[in-house]
């Protein structure tokens, strides 16, 4: 009996790793869904309202159809594990951010990740920010960003 334990234990040991890994690349997969189908639903947006204020919309004032719960101008994740949110346009352009945290005081938890896409009329060029705290948003951040030299890693506050 003690050795089936100790079999289970060291199974386990390596097993759980791998699975808190595969859960979290899927986390990731999914906010990266449906950010880039938000990319081309403001665009969409922004070329069919021709907005000429500041304004911020939701998901709902978009075409796209997404499996996120959305209310009051925020939508989550199926997983609950990303909040997305914070949708503006004006004449200057639009933005998207989405987080992965659901913190209701100002104590920054570990891991946190802001993402931001900027697109600026003026420039017809789009930014891309991750803006972490510490290495464990990092390696957040280099997996959503994999394959996409277009984003940048902001370590430092967030907002």
């Amino acid at each position: 009996l003690l050795v089936v334990v100790l079999i289970i234990g060291i199974l386990a040991g390596v097993a759980l790793p791998q699975y808190n890994k595969a859960v979290l690349k899927s986390r990731i997969t999914e906010a990266k869904l449906m950010f880039n189908a938000m990319e081309k639903a403001m665009n969409l947006y922004f070329m069919e309202n021709e907005p000429t204020a500041y304004k911020v919309i939701s998901v709902e004032d978009t075409d796209i159809e997404t499996s996120w719960k959305c209310s009051a101008g925020f939508c989550t994740s199926p997983s609950g594990a990303w909040k997305l949110g914070n949708l503006s346009v004006s004449n200057g352009g639009w933005s998207i951010y989405m987080n992965n945290n659901f913190r209701t005081s100002s104590q920054v938890i570990p891991g946190e990740v802001e993402l931001w896409a900027v697109y600026d009329n003026s420039t017809h060029a789009t930014t891309y920010q991750c803006h972490v705290v510490d290495e464990k948003g990092i390696e957040i951040c280099k997996v959503f960003a994999s394959g996409d030299d277009r984003w940048t890693i902001d370590l430092g506050s967030l907002g």
